[in-house]
């Protein structure tokens, strides 16, 4: 049923007309008249009209209806008494002309190879040329881009990489907090570098369930490969090992061991018309299935599925005819028909097409299967040479994995014996068992269940030494050249680029990794799961990560001190450069803190104003006895103009709570969203926002970082005074943010006084933005314009995202070389690993959305 038109004018109270609320408004109302539970399943019947919220929710809100209708008044415009504004009115930015937010004669940097329908202006010239001087500066390492919400940072950030990687090419690497946020900022960059390859690498897992013991309970890993995801890694590291011209988002996964690169290069198979085999053709299959682990497809070629190989049925035999040979790598969309003579050298080959066009519901449905290819209509392209790389991404030569499992079996007859001695005889003979049956099935098969835990041993690796991870690929120089003669590999290292998007929600994600991912295992090595190797299968530490990092550019709208103190010494090892310069680890002079305040200056590029002239939020205070009926009065009047509004709450009993009661009796559409909902039940909320089927959205620590819904026009913070990391200077800043998309951008904040410091700093810095923004508006006559509203897609999960946006890019990416840069595909079910537990950063939609307490192990 369609919302009533005349909900938005409703006053507060029972009268709202519960009965003509849509079905989904009807059950989110009911959920709020019965008690607090979360947990309450939802039922059908209409709820009674008379209902109002418990009396739990009155006292957490301290508000009534009848407080609702004196606050708001007949017209619902009259402010309560005992507000606080800061800051201009929108009055204040109002000029007689100009649509442009910055002089007109901005432009594109010279020779940029950047694609944008505009030019840089506002900050954004200024900044991409202080970015590019602190970064070709030998001497620092590291500068920080500080960008207010909405200045276009993503947009700077590709200009920067253009110039950086224009005369000498180097790959770049973008790290973002989740997944949502990588595919995001990779469909942005395909947009504006399309010169380069844009690829992603997030955790491939669809769901992961790590094996742990604690507290005498074991629990088995359980976990689930989604194959488009994997399929996505293996072109990201193909294009790493292939070209410089790369630039690979990722999230936090790139922490986490990968094979070899040297194993990964050593192992492709390479063929052309000069390419012939010693045992000829009829060796190539053994080679697929040794050397790059494709398996054989039993049925024949007709019904090859990915990561497979089959002859072609019925295809020329003898000793001068040539014979078709299907392969299908987990990075193309396709499996390749390859044409061989009798000696294995190849006469062409020509790419399948998929089997059917789905539509994105029907690709959604996918993620579960595998899929086929046509064998009946192959594309007609060829390549005088095509490059098939493994199947996996951990390589292991048989001599190594020989020594592997004898190394293996003698640390866990050294572990047993130790167990044995302390007396802990039951873990060791579980110790000796479970060892036992992997190292069987390592030297029959070559893998085993778990068998990332004995990546140390399979990696040849010294005790404590770090895993080999994606920042190795990127470091890996590699030559080889589909145009010209195939080139040895380098193993030299090779200069790249790190950007940390949101810095201030990176930094302390990549500091946390090691230590959790170390707590869980030092249980199953105490129980008799795991041998004390296992704890070398680990993701980088912080020091680790940073020490492979050759220039970095941090970006983010509320850096942190990390940040700040990086900037100030120009390098990652900040406690070593203050005591070289202090002489004393720790104390630093006065005049040196002067000194390092203005370092910190040079490192930080500050950028403010926003092309589209839009001002930061207008902030008013309003004390917490009136914030239930002042916010339902303040949502009332955004709807009625059209547009949406954020309400930002504490915890989440108290977003589906204040949602109901704004459905209810508030007399708008609302819903809520926090952490309990799945990232398609999240995209699917913000779509409704964003395509003006809601009013308001509540909801807890969501509602922050990289939101992009320029509908939004009001941004309500309940307890904006509480103090606690939720309301820290930086949480109260990126939620106001929400609102600086809208030329009518506003923030509540409801306290009560003696206010916060975090709160004040808050306050203060927004204040100083938007008398900033106004003078730049009224020195070049800018007129504020509300930016684009933006297609649906926008707050579309990852994998409605990667199946419809990067899909429909990636042809036009790929038509350069068919036979080298291959399609992303349906890709095998790949080998275990660890990653997958630090995405829970990742199932938000279309935003980084800071994780809650219960995301964080």
């Amino acid at each position: 049923s369609s919302p009533p038109t005349s909900g938005r004018g409703m006053s507060a109270g029972a009268e709202a007309g519960t009965s003509a609320l849509p079905a989904g408004m009807r059950r989110l109302a009911r959920r709020t008249a019965s008690a607090l539970s979360s947990r309450r399943a939802w039922t059908s019947a209409p709820p009674p009209t008379s209902r109002v919220p418990s009396a739990t929710h009155r006292r957490r809100f301290a508000a009534s209806t009848t407080a609702a209708r004196a606050a708001s008044g007949p017209s619902g415009n009259a402010r309560p008494a005992g507000h606080e504004t800061f800051g201009t009115t929108a009055e204040d930015a109002r000029t007689s002309s100009g649509v442009g937010a910055g002089p007109s004669n901005a432009s594109s940097p010279p020779g940029s190879n950047v694609v944008a329908p505009f030019f840089p202006s506002g900050d954004q010239p200024a900044a991409i040329a202080r970015c590019v001087e602190l970064l070709r500066d030998e001497k620092r390492k590291v500068c920080c881009l500080r960008g207010a919400t909405g200045t276009g940072k993503t947009f700077v950030v590709a200009h920067v990489v253009d110039a950086l990687t224009r005369e000498k090419p180097r790959p770049t690497l973008v790290v973002v907090p989740n997944k949502t946020l990588a595919a995001q900022v990779a469909r942005e960059l395909r947009g504006y570098l399309p010169k380069k390859r844009v690829e992603l690498f997030v955790s491939h897992f669809s769901l992961y369930v790590p094996e742990s013991f604690s507290k005498g309970r074991y629990v088995e890993k359980r976990s689930a490969i989604d194959v488009d995801l994997d399929a996505l890694r293996h072109r990201a590291t193909k294009a790493l090992l292939e070209t410089d011209e790369t630039v690979i988002v990722a999230s936090v996964s790139c922490l986490y061991g990968l094979g070899l690169p040297k194993d990964y290069v050593d192992a492709r198979l390479t063929l052309d018309a000069t390419s012939k085999q010693p045992n000829g053709r009829e060796a190539l299959g053994l080679i697929l299935e040794k050397r790059l682990l494709y398996s054989e497809c039993r049925e024949g070629g007709d019904f090859v599925k990915s990561g497979q190989w089959a002859w072609e049925s019925g295809s020329t035999h003898g000793q001068t005819g040539t014979r078709k040979l299907i392969v299908w790598p987990p990075y193309e969309r396709a499996a390749l028909e390859l044409e061989l003579k009798p000696d294995g050298a190849m006469v062409s080959f020509a790419r399948r097409k998929p089997a059917e066009t789905k539509t994105r519901a029907e690709t959604a449905a996918t993620t579960t299967t595998t899929q086929k290819s046509t064998p009946e209509t192959p594309e007609t392209a060829t390549a005088a040479r095509l490059t098939i790389w493994p199947r996996q991404h951990h390589i292991t030569p048989p001599e190594r994995l020989e020594a592997a499992t004898a190394a293996i079996a003698r640390e866990a007859a050294e572990r047993a014996a130790e167990l044995r001695a302390r007396g802990d005889h039951i873990e060791a003979d579980r110790l000796e068992q479970r060892v036992g049956a992997d190292v069987g099935l390592l030297r029959e098969i070559g893998w085993c269940p778990g068998a990332e835990h004995y990546s140390r041993h399979l990696a040849g690796r010294e005790p404590g030494a770090p895993p080999v991870t994606l920042l190795d690929y990127l470091g890996f120089d590699s030559s080889a050249s589909s145009s010209k003669e195939q080139k040895s590999i380098q193993t030299s290292s090779r200069e790249w680029l790190l950007v940390a998007d949101e810095s201030h929600v990176m930094l302390p994600q990549l500091r946390a990794m090691h230590g959790g991912d170390r707590s869980r295992k030092l249980g199953l090595v105490r129980g008799g799961y795991r041998l004390p190797s296992a704890l070398d299968n680990r993701p980088l530490n912080f020091d680790e990560f940073w020490a492979r990092v050759p220039k970095a550019l941090l970006v983010s709208a509320t850096p942190g001190d990390t940040e700040a103190a990086w900037c100030a010494s120009g390098a990652f090892d900040v406690a070593e450069n203050e005591s070289s310069r202090s002489g004393t680890p720790g104390k630093t002079s006065a005049s040196e803190a002067a000194k390092r305040t203005e370092e910190e200056g040079v490192g930080m590029v500050d950028m403010v104003v926003r092309p589209s002239g839009v001002l930061d939020p207008l902030v008013t205070i309003l004390p917490r006895k009136e914030q239930l009926p002042a916010l339902a009065a303040a949502v009332r009047r955004r709807a009625a103009r059209g547009e949406a509004s954020l309400v930002c709450a504490l915890t989440k009993t108290d977003c589906e709570d204040l949602a109901g009661y704004l459905c209810l009796i508030g007399g708008v559409r609302a819903d809520w969203l926090h952490s309990g909902l799945t990232a398609k039940e999240r995209a699917v909320k913000l779509q409704k926002l964003q395509q003006g089927e809601l009013d308001c959205l509540v909801g807890a620590q969501l509602l922050r970082e990289g939101l992009d819904v320029p509908q939004v026009s009001l941004v309500i913070v309940l307890d904006a005074g509480v103090p606690g990391f939720a309301r820290s200077s930086r949480s109260l800043m990126q939620m106001m943010g929400r609102a600086a998309r809208n030329k009518r951008g506003t923030a509540i904040l409801f306290a009560d006084e003696p206010y916060t410091t975090a709160m004040n700093e808050a306050v203060k810095e927004v204040a100083r933005r938007r008398e900033k923004q106004r003078r730049h508006n009224e020195r070049y006559g800018v007129t504020p314009r509300t930016a684009s509203r933006g297609s649906a897609s926008a707050s579309l999960s990852l994998f409605e995202v990667m199946a419809s946006e990067i899909k429909e890019t990636r042809e036009a990416i790929d038509a350069v070389s068919l036979g080298d840069r291959g399609f992303a595909s349906r890709a095998p079910r790949a080998e275990d690993d660890e990653e997958a537990e630090v995405e829970a950063f990742g199932t938000s939609a279309d935003a980084v959305f800071a994780p809650s307490e219960e995301e964080v192990e």
